[in-house]
């Protein structure tokens, strides 16, 4: 639920506004990114069943094949968002032809919603397998109060550009904030930056 309601967010505040020309475009670009979230259903569905299974029979197997997993989920975002952010205006043009083209500007920005996306959609399965739901409720809880306040206060002062890059901000200094004291969120975030150089690949039987 924090998922869907914190990637629209800006949507909501848009409407709120009566900003419906820019929504419209703004809605084009979004509706992309959310098209990519298949890849990261497919892979966990692919890599998640090797993950239960090291989880059930050997715990120090399960931590190295959770590092693989977050890491290749991670770093399949970032490969989605590089290409598609390179893409942008071609990938727009075809799916919604030239008169959507100011769309492209706001594709591009969101490309980094991409590795994010999946990585956070990662970590929910880890926190369902491992217990750690409650502090994942929290981390989405404070995310989601501070995305409505933070986003609104720079939607209305500086714009839809500035909210969307708020919310980036607000993704990373609320998960290094709650890696001080979770070891869960901690471990997940230091894979989630690990994935920028290092995919890991190993083999799941």
């Amino acid at each position: 639920i924090f998922i869907i309601f914190e990637r629209r967010i800006t949507l909501l505040i848009m409407e709120r506004l009566g900003q419906y020309h820019e929504l419209g475009i703004f809605t084009s670009a979004y509706s992309i990114i959310e098209y990519s979230l298949m890849i990261p259903l497919i892979l966990m569905g692919v890599i998640f069943p090797g993950v239960l299974k090291d989880f059930h029979e050997d715990i120090q197997k399960y931590n190295h094949s959770k590092s693989t997993y977050y890491r290749l989920i991670a770093f399949s975002g970032w490969l989605c968002a590089l290409g598609l952010f390179l893409l942008a205006e071609f990938v727009v043009k075809i799916i919604f032809g030239t008169i959507y083209s100011d769309a492209t500007s706001y594709l591009r920005i969101l490309c980094l919603s991409i590795p994010i996306n999946y990585f956070m959609l990662a970590r929910l399965k880890v926190a369902l397998l491992e217990r750690k739901v409650k502090i994942w409720a929290f981390l989405g809880l404070a995310s989601l109060l501070m995305n409505l306040s933070v986003q609104y206060f720079f939607m209305t002062q500086y714009g839809t550009f500035y909210a969307v890059y708020s919310y980036y901000g607000i993704f990373f200094s609320l998960n290094l904030l709650f890696a001080i004291r979770s070891k869960f969120i901690r471990e997940s975030l230091l894979e989630f930056f690990k994935s920028l150089y290092f995919p890991h690949i190993v083999n799941w039987e």
